[in-house]
């Protein structure tokens, strides 16, 4: 099909995570250059190694729309979450607070594009005390990069 110019890309060439966050935008309908930034997104914190590499990939492009949503100020409720994407919300925001953990490394990139990140910052703090509640309880070790001591 691509030789016969019915597709732009070449299948093989497109990232599963990039094909679900491509299918969410237009879902959503947001314009080519925040899907753009969105893909973007996500290469980097693939690359990166920030979210659970186990996760399937409709979560982690779920996790990254979701960061996205917030950062832009537009959370959704639980339930419109649910219907408009046929998913756990709790799951996707389980695997979120990871990246809220770590908004300081993601708001340059963010910057760089000129998208708005207020809404990073506010529920950065918030998922903070989330997260410190939940590893007191179940002793869950976070991913992401790994520390390193200064010694």
């Amino acid at each position: 099909m691509l030789d016969h110019g019915f597709l732009s890309e070449d299948i093989c060439e497109i990232k599963a995570e990039n094909s679900y966050i491509m299918a969410y935008a237009k879902l959503m309908e947001l314009s080519e250059e925040h899907s753009t930034f969105l893909i973007n997104f996500m290469e980097h914190i693939t690359e990166s190694k920030l979210l659970n590499p186990n996760a399937k990939s409709s979560t982690r492009a779920l996790c990254v729309l979701n960061v996205y949503l917030i950062a832009i100020k537009h959370p959704m409720k639980a339930d419109e979450y649910r219907d408009t994407f046929k998913c756990n919300y709790g799951t996707v925001l389980t695997i979120s607070l990871d990246l809220f953990l770590i908004h300081e490394e993601l708001t340059p990139l963010v910057e760089e594009n000129n998208f708005p990140h207020e809404g990073l910052n506010t529920f950065s703090e918030k998922s903070k005390r989330v997260v410190k509640k939940r590893r007191a309880k179940t002793g869950r070790i976070a991913l992401g990069p790994p520390v390193t001591d200064s010694k």
